[in-house]
């Protein structure tokens, strides 16, 4: 997407730069869906959604012991995938089954769409700081989702059938809106459909909304008692019997190129897998510290430390599959749209991302390897499979150097609107 283009609803009209009319806008995405959906069609016909698939299954097993230790059949059935989720999103996934395999599998992708449209719109809202007329927020949001729909983690959360979307916007709608109580609400449940949203509490106690961290606990607490009451045994087994610790040895695969985490990095750079030991102890504290570094010299800006969590816990998972990885689209928004968005580092940074996330890298690079299990690998594979954990510790670098304009620090909260309600504002 030209520069010009998504800069241009943001600063005053330059002469000859007009940003494209709606129905262009709605035209790209129509198109953009239309054409992946065929492409994927023709990869899988029988709508693939292996993902999708174990949660429909792992709902069938809820009230039985065993949920934790049986495996699924996906795609043509010789592939079995185990259910690694809390207890409580396979109540959740409960009423899937009643619902002919292909329909969900369908309204699911639609409902992706819908939530990557969502989570574009209010990482707009919360970057710009409602700096966009309405006209302009629906038009750059149309273009954005055409766009962001053939990046790797939104592909493969499509092909799989993931919930990594549906997570991105409840975790930007939560930080959105000012009710701590409902705000708390959301996380505390998406924790308990998965664990990793439960790092958003780090990022309410750092915005100083300490009740929605304290309600969000409370709800995971609530989601973990409604498991333990419906089926007992799972959660126990879950929660107390290793199933969380685990979660690795089940799925298999750490020095897969597939696997975008800190240790399946350093794995298939030792040739082994590097667990959380000392190496990894020590990539891990760096990781952290530039984390912090970064938020701190962005601390003015409520939403950098957000993005800044999310990928961070993305980097230090033992397990970090592409579609993991959605929240490099609020990222590359914050690049582009945000108060550094001017910054000629920042702009190669977001070609960069835009380019090992639109090609179909991770792809072509399991075509490459011999084995999902290969950890002994060329170097160049190992340089080639660690992309996106060595694309975070450059942005975080850049972050940590690159100082925030002073006028677009503020210390006023993101979802403060101006006063002006126009185009424009100090930031521009």
């Amino acid at each position: 997407m030209p520069s010009h283009v998504l800069e241009n609803a943001e600063s005053t009209q330059r002469p000859g730069k007009r940003l494209p009319s709606l129905p262009v806008a709605l035209s790209a995405l129509t198109a953009s869906v239309l054409a992946l959906s065929a492409l994927m069609y023709s990869i899988a016909p029988a709508f693939y959604t292996g993902d999708l698939r174990a949660y429909v299954e792992g709902g069938r097993l809820l009230k039985e012991p065993g949920l934790y230790t049986s495996l699924f059949p996906i795609g043509d059935g010789g592939t079995l995938i185990p259910f690694i989720y809390p207890p409580f999103a396979a109540i959740i996934f409960a009423p899937l089954q009643l619902v002919p395999l292909p329909v969900v599998a369908i309204g699911w992708s639609v409902a992706t769409g819908l939530a990557l449209w969502t989570s574009i719109w209010l990482a707009l809202k919360l970057v710009t700081n409602h700096r966009l007329t309405t006209s302009s927020q629906v038009t750059i949001s149309l273009l954005w989702t055409a766009a962001a729909l053939w990046t790797a983690p939104v592909r493969h959360t499509l092909y799989e059938g993931q919930v990594s979307v549906f997570i991105m916007a409840g975790v930007l709608v939560a930080v959105y809106i000012r009710s701590n109580t409902t705000s708390g609400i959301i996380v505390g449940l998406l924790a308990g459909l998965k664990l990793t949203p439960a790092v958003t509490g780090i990022y309410f106690l750092l915005r100083r909304r300490v009740g929605t961290a304290v309600t969000a606990a409370v709800t995971f607490a609530a989601t973990i008692a409604i498991a333990t009451t419906i089926s007992p045994q799972n959660t126990f087994d879950y929660f107390l019997g290793g199933g969380i610790a685990s979660v690795p040895e089940r799925v298999g695969g750490v020095g897969t190129v597939a696997n975008q985490s800190l240790r399946g990095t350093l794995s298939r750079f030792m040739g082994h897998d590097a667990g959380q030991g000392t190496w990894w102890i020590l990539a891990a504290t760096a990781l952290v510290a530039l984390a912090i570094v970064a938020i701190y010299r962005h601390r003015y800006d409520d939403f950098v430390p957000l993005i800044i969590i999310q990928l961070t816990t993305c980097a230090l998972s033992p397990l970090a599959w592409s579609h993991h990885w959605v929240w490099i689209i609020p990222l590359l928004i914050w690049i582009m749209h945000g108060p550094m968005r001017h910054t000629r580092v920042g702009k190669i940074l977001a070609a960069l991302w835009i380019l090992g996330t639109v090609a179909w890298y991770v792809e072509l690079m399991l075509f490459v390897q011999t084995s999902n299990y290969q950890y002994d690998r060329p170097l160049w594979q190992s340089i080639g499979g660690s992309a996106y954990v060595l694309g975070l510790m450059l942005v975080l670098v850049w972050m940590c150097i690159a100082s925030p304009p002073v006028n677009t620090s503020a210390r006023a909260p993101l979802r403060t609107r101006s006063p002006q309600a126009g185009l424009t504002s100090s930031n521009t």
